[in-house]
Parts: structure tokens; C-alpha cells; sequence
């Protein structure tokens, strides 16, 4: 997934040092994917950020907040989620295009961004960052959710089925493991 480019352009604005900027709005995605899961997102992620000059560094902080739909995971129904999640970044100013490109071959171990000398970042990915870190390991349109008959596949959140679906105490898999006891 490609995400669409927020940048913002660091200087002159933060320039000095302690100065600082707080930027609030929506970011405008529509979907987001997290392994082989899909959401969709109606109404984009909410972000408010801080940018704060911390001598030769800029320090990102904020939070990042959006409504999320996607497939609960037992019924494969529709699931709603909330999530709200903490943007965070650590962005050095360049000091030669040297640094610059030295920079970009750790990327993959740095734990900061390196801005180039015109001062321009990409917001996006620590905004998108901060949702996805945020997302469940299991998504459920309810935490009581029966999900379906393992034999005919109806859903047992509406009742039960009728169909000869394996009793716990007759022949299901694990009825064995009662005589252990």
C-alpha cells in the first residue's frame, strides 16, 4: 500500500532552538492493511502533533486517532474498532549531503529521520505508524461473539444451528481428555 506524502516543511519555523509548532487535521486514508487483514477507514486518521526544537533535532509527539472497520475475526462479520495511538519520531537535521546519504544506508536500524537540508519530512508514516502498532492481534465485532458452527458454518450469533454439530461430551476431538481427570 502506497501512502500519500504529508510534508511539512521543518524550517524556518524550527529553526531555533525550544521553538515549536502543533499541527492538528486529518490525514486521508481510506484503507489500511495489516498482514492479511483489510480495514477501511471512513473518515481518515485524526492526528495532533507537536514538533519541538530540541537543538539539531526535532522531537515528534502526539497521538493519532481513527475509526476502523474490518472483518471480526469468529463470525467473519462486520467489526468496528477504535484506535487511538501514540506518534512518535526523533527527526536530525542534515549537516552536509554527506551525512545525508550515510544516514539512509541505516535506515533500517536508525532510530531517528534524517531531514535533508531543506528542512522537509514526511509526517505520514509516523502517523500511519501509530495506528498500526495500535491494531489487536484479534478483532471481534463483540467480545461475546460465538462465531460459527465449525460443521455447517452458521452463524451462532443469531441461535444455535440444529445442525449435528460434535458435543464437548460426545464425539468431538477433545472429549478424551475428560478421562484424564
Amino acid at each position: 500500500m502506497q501512502l500519500t506524502a504529508f510534508e511539512y516543511k521543518l524550517l524556518p519555523t524550527l529553526a531555533s532552538l525550544a521553538s515549536s509548532v502543533t499541527l492538528e487535521g486529518t490525514y486521508p486514508l481510506t484503507s489500511l492493511k495489516k498482514g492479511a487483514r483489510n480495514f477501511s477507514l471512513d473518515k481518515g486518521i485524526n492526528y495532533h502533533l507537536q514538533l519541538t526544537n530540541t537543538g539539531g533535532a526535532v522531537l515528534l509527539s502526539g497521538t493519532a486517532c481513527a475509526s476502523l472497520r474490518g472483518e471480526c475475526d469468529r463470525c467473519l462479520g462486520s467489526a468496528e474498532l477504535t484506535i487511538t495511538g501514540e506518534v512518535q519520531g526523533y527527526l536530525v537535521f542534515a549537516t552536509s549531503q554527506q551525512d545525508a546519504a550515510n544516514a539512509r544506508l541505516d535506515d533500517a536500524e536508525a532510530e531517528f529521520t534524517v531531514v535533508d537540508k531543506d528542512g522537509s519530512v514526511n509526517l505520514a508514516p509516523f502517523i500511519y505508524a501509530a495506528i498500526v502498532y495500535e491494531l489487536p492481534q484479534m478483532v471481534l465485532c463483540d467480545p461475546a461473539c460465538a462465531g460459527l458452527c465449525p460443521v455447517c458454518g452458521a452463524d451462532l450469533n443469531l441461535g444455535p444451528c440444529g445442525c449435528s454439530a460434535p458435543s464437548v461430551a460426545g464425539d468431538h476431538p477433545f472429549a478424551v481428555l475428560k478421562q484424564l481427570l
